[in-house]
């Protein structure tokens, strides 16, 4: 590491030492129309600027103030170690020591110790007490509190309470009173309402089962959801043709109607189908699946499908059904639809 480098790190972790001390009340701050300067404390405020609340910040560097009353420009960091009403903008860092009104733009955090009311959007994380509004980062979001707004992140989402959170990988809360969608997993102590290929929610169903379909298709999937929306998992082999056709199945289903032993399902699924030597297919099925409870943990389901066939081979796939109710051939692929039906026995975790 260069020595440039090394200073600026060790100048960084300095100030940010002294987000950490105490606050102090607003009340007790002097207001101050503006502070310039370059880094603490080569400022106007100088060594004081801890017991100053400044209407306008700008700073070439990084910069410590007790309060932000209106905005805050930083190169590196500003450092805020109580309130900060208004926008905060800093190339790397906001650090607020207090709670925040309004909005946060950093390059990779903002971290503010109370509950956060507005906006804040950072290249990497933000971190808040409680939220009322929206995070949006790059990587991650973490509430330590309740999230009564919207939390978008690239990987992570995290909070005890939410209203709604969207994560390119996982989702993490308590009880969430919205929509909750990961690209990979959900985690959550209550929600009706989510989107992913895994959802473990503990007031909401986990089941194992096996199915068919009238292609022969056998399937062993995983589906995971709350009461209402719940992810499909699944992978096969089929049985009907006289060589190795492997499967793979995705989706995304719908409680409509729960009544005791009796339920009906509706279901959107990707089934891809391979042999492995270079020859695949797309299937796309909407699922109605009336399902009866047998035992407890035992259940039974069947119904009526609608599919569409994207076969890329030359023909390979398309044979396995003769029940095509609208078909066409295109340079590099074949579309089919039919109608078809769907069952199978899946056992409650």
């Amino acid at each position: 590491m260069t020595t440039r480098k090394t200073g600026l790190m060790l100048i960084f972790l300095a100030l940010s030492g002294t987000a950490v001390a105490q606050q102090k009340d607003d009340a007790t701050l002097i207001s101050r129309p503006a502070d310039v300067g370059l880094i603490y404390p080569l400022s106007t405020n100088g060594t004081a600027a801890a017991q100053y609340s400044n209407r306008f910040s700008l700073q070439a560097l990084a910069g410590v103030s007790g309060a932000v009353q209106g905005s805050a420009f930083a190169g590196i960091a500003n450092i805020v170690k109580g309130n900060a009403d208004g926008a905060v903008f800093a190339g790397i860092a906001n650090l607020i020591g207090g709670r925040a009104r309004g909005g946060q733009f950093a390059g990779i955090l903002n971290a503010v110790k109370e509950d956060v009311t507005g906006f804040q959007a950072a290249g990497l994380v933000n971190t808040a007490g409680s939220l009322n509004g929206v995070q949006a980062a790059g990587l991650a979001n973490i509430i330590r509190g309740k999230s009564r707004a919207v939390q978008v992140g690239g990987l992570f989402n995290k909070a005890d309470e939410a209203r709604a959170q969207l994560a390119g990988l996982v989702n993490k809360a308590g009880k969430v009173k919205g929509v909750q969608i990961a690209g990979l997993l959900n985690i959550a102590d209550s929600s009706d309402y989510p989107i992913g290929f895994v959802n473990i929610i503990k007031t909401g169903d986990k089941s194992i089962g096996i199915s068919t379909d009238e292609t022969l298709n056998g399937l062993l999937s995983f589906r995971s959801g709350g009461r209402v929306l719940y992810g499909i998992l699944g992978a096969g082999y089929n049985l009907k043709t006289d060589y190795d056709l492997y499967a793979v199945q995705a989706g995304i289903g719908a409680h409509l109607l729960n009544s005791g032993r009796f339920r009906l399902n509706a279901e959107g699924t990707q089934l891809f189908q391979m042999d492995l030597k270079g020859n695949n297919s797309l299937r796309y099925t909407l699922h109605v699946l009336p399902e009866i409870n047998l035992t407890g943990r035992l259940a039974l389901y069947a119904g009526p499908t609608v599919n569409l066939l994207i076969d890329y081979s030359d023909d390979k796939f398309t044979g396995q059904t003769d029940h095509y109710f609208w078909s066409t051939r295109r340079r590099d692929h074949f579309l089919g639809a039919w109608i078809g039906v769907a069952g199978g026995l899946k056992f409650m975790l």
